[in-house]
């Protein structure tokens, strides 16, 4: 009898302790499952277009130009994102390289160049450097002949307002060297629209190579094209240049506003032509008249804060761009 009592008690017992196992594994399972559909709710799913890579996976998913970041309550990260000013403006920038590289390499990128380390000593950066005067040996970012194409190591661009914003290097006439940007008015080619922006090609850096038109074209599409493909290379580029002759008063309405700002252009064109080194060539062609110019003042970039900051009126035009090398239309 007392045994049937005590086997009862255990099973009864067993029942009991069962019951409690299961509501809590319940309550953890169902608790477990509403913190999964939170964080599924705010982050989304790793099937679906919401999931957040690793660190890692962000390093290698290829992010690319010409979308935006949305900040919204769930994060949506697009493996083609572009870049956008970190405040809202009328006018927003667009970097054209990809964002980590932007973030992470350009400034470091501009720092070397500054203080010639790395990548860019003047012993490494004369193997690229174009030399296309004859009986002149070229040695720096300059002056490249007597009609004033002059040379730069290429970083980047921004598409900002309606223009290109190139980020060139360019070595001092007094031993530094500095950054800054030329400005390729897209706009003036919607206008305008016979006008057309050219790339040259040349068969090689040194003296006697073939030059020979790559593309001219007015369309942004391959004039970024192009840019994309150039990124990281010496570069020969040609200011826009006025002889004085040109009256203002000749022209009216689009045409009057665009030759006024042009020559206010030229003439920041001349202050970074004589802030960099002339090489020995001199200025055969150009007859230029600096009276005022120690006013003039151009763009300077240190770091990606200055590119943001960029203003356009500080940017001298550049006609055309040579190059070496081959590039896909």
């Amino acid at each position: 009898m007392v045994g049937k009592i005590k086997s009862r008690n255990w099973t009864k017992s067993l029942v009991i302790l069962t019951a409690v196992v299961i509501v809590i594994t319940g309550g953890y399972i169902s608790f477990s499952n509403q913190i999964n559909s939170f964080f599924s709710d705010l982050f989304g799913d790793e099937e679906n277009e919401g999931y957040i890579p690793n660190p890692k996976e962000r390093e290698t998913s290829g992010l690319m130009p010409s979308q935006e970041i949305i900040l919204t309550p769930k994060v949506t990260l697009n493996p083609t994102l572009n870049i956008i000013t970190p405040t809202p403006d009328p006018n927003p920038i667009e970097i054209s390289t990809p964002i980590l590289e932007v973030e992470q390499t350009l400034d470091e990128k501009m720092r070397d160049f500054l203080d010639k380390k790395g990548n860019f000593t003047e012993e490494k950066l004369k193997e690229d450097i174009f030399s296309v005067s004859r009986n002149v040996e070229i040695t720096k970012f300059g002056l490249m002949n007597e009609n004033g194409l002059v040379q730069g190591y290429f970083f980047d661009y921004i598409k900002k307002e309606d223009s290109l914003v190139l980020v060139v290097g360019f070595d001092g006439n007094k031993d530094e060297r500095f950054v800054t940007g030329l400005e390729i008015p897209l706009y003036y080619f919607e206008e305008v629209p016979k006008a057309n922006f050219s790339f040259f090609k040349r068969s090689g850096k040194g003296t006697g190579s073939n030059l020979t038109l790559f593309t001219e074209s007015g369309e942004e599409e391959v004039v970024r094209n192009n840019l994309d493909q150039l990124k990281g290379e010496p570069l020969i580029f040609s200011f826009e240049l006025f002889d004085g002759s040109i009256n203002v008063e000749d022209y009216d309405g689009f045409l009057k506003e665009e030759l006024t700002k042009r020559l206010e252009k030229f003439e920041i064109a001349k202050k970074l032509m004589i802030s960099i080194p002339d090489n020995n060539i001199p200025f055969k062609n150009l007859n230029l008249n600096l009276d005022g110019i120690d006013e003039i003042s151009f763009a300077r970039i240190n770091d990606m804060d200055d590119i943001y900051n960029i203003e356009i009126k500080d940017l001298p035009y550049i006609t055309l761009i040579s190059f070496s090398g081959n590039l896909n239309k």
